[in-house]
């Protein structure tokens, strides 16, 4: 799990150096959990060899969405905003918020043939994340 937070933490920072790379990321937090998700799953299984992670859309009642990656229970959001939570990154097991906030959850594999060309398009942006510091 440490290995998670270290890398995800790493991602969420470089996410912030680019703001300028991609309309999503201009306002992160705010707007950029599927990017942010794309690119983080990509930076786990190419460079961390984290992967494979299942990516999640929840939607709440009143439909606003959140995504985020899981993988055998453990939860990873780069762009969480989850109330009385100030860390920019968070890796849990705790559930409980988002069953609660999103009831409807669609969970697809990262490989999914639609995630996949949404990810080969962000490729200017694994290139920037995937950088040495």
């Amino acid at each position: 799990m440490e290995q998670t937070l270290r890398s995800a933490a790493a991602v969420r920072n470089r996410l912030e150096a680019c703001r300028g790379l991609h309309v999503s990321l201009q306002m992160l937090p705010i707007g950029a959990c599927d990017t942010a998700s794309l690119v983080l799953d990509r930076y786990f299984e190419h460079e961390a060899g984290l992967g494979p992670w299942v990516h999640v859309t929840g939607t709440a009642e009143d439909g606003l969405t959140r995504v985020w990656l899981e993988q055998d229970g453990l939860i990873v959001d780069i762009t969480d905003q989850v109330e009385d939570v100030h860390d920019p990154v968070i890796v849990t097991f705790d559930r409980s918020w988002r069953e609660r906030r999103f009831p409807e959850q669609l969970r697809r594999p990262t490989s999914d043939s639609s995630l996949a060309a949404a990810s080969t398009a962000l490729g200017h942006l694994h290139r920037a994340v995937a950088r040495p510091d």
